[in-house]
C-alpha cells in the first residue's frame, strides 16, 4: 500500500548552519548523527516527519528540540544523499 505524502511543506532556512545542530560522537548514541545537546537521533527526526508531524510538532514532541533543529536534521540528510549520489560538495 503506498505511503501518503506529509500534507505540509518544509521551509528550509539556509542561513541555519546544520554544524551548530547535527553532532557525530563515538561517545553519543555510538557516533549516530544527533541533535547537539541531546540523544535525538536524526533518524527520529526524520522519521516523525515522514510519518507526517510538521517540524513544530517534532520540536514540541522532542523537548528540547527547536524548529531550527529539526530544519538541520532535514538538511543534513540532504548532504549525505548528495554525497551518495554523486553531487556532494
Amino acid at each position: 500500500m503506498p505511503v501518503a505524502a506529509p500534507q505540509f511543506t518544509i521551509r528550509l532556512d539556509p542561513m541555519i548552519p546544520v554544524e551548530e545542530h547535527i553532532m557525530l560522537d563515538p561517545a553519543v548514541c555510538h557516533g549516530k548523527p544527533c541533535i547537539r545537546g541531546t540523544r535525538v537521533l536524526v533518524s527520529v527526526v526524520l522519521d516523525a516527519l515522514a510519518a507526517g508531524h510538521t517540524p513544530a510538532e517534532v520540536a514540541s514532541d522532542y523537548p528540547p528540540l527547536t524548529e531550527g533543529d529539526v530544519q538541520a536534521a532535514v538538511r543534513f540528510a540532504s548532504a549525505i544523499m548528495e554525497r551518495v549520489n554523486g553531487n556532494g560538495r
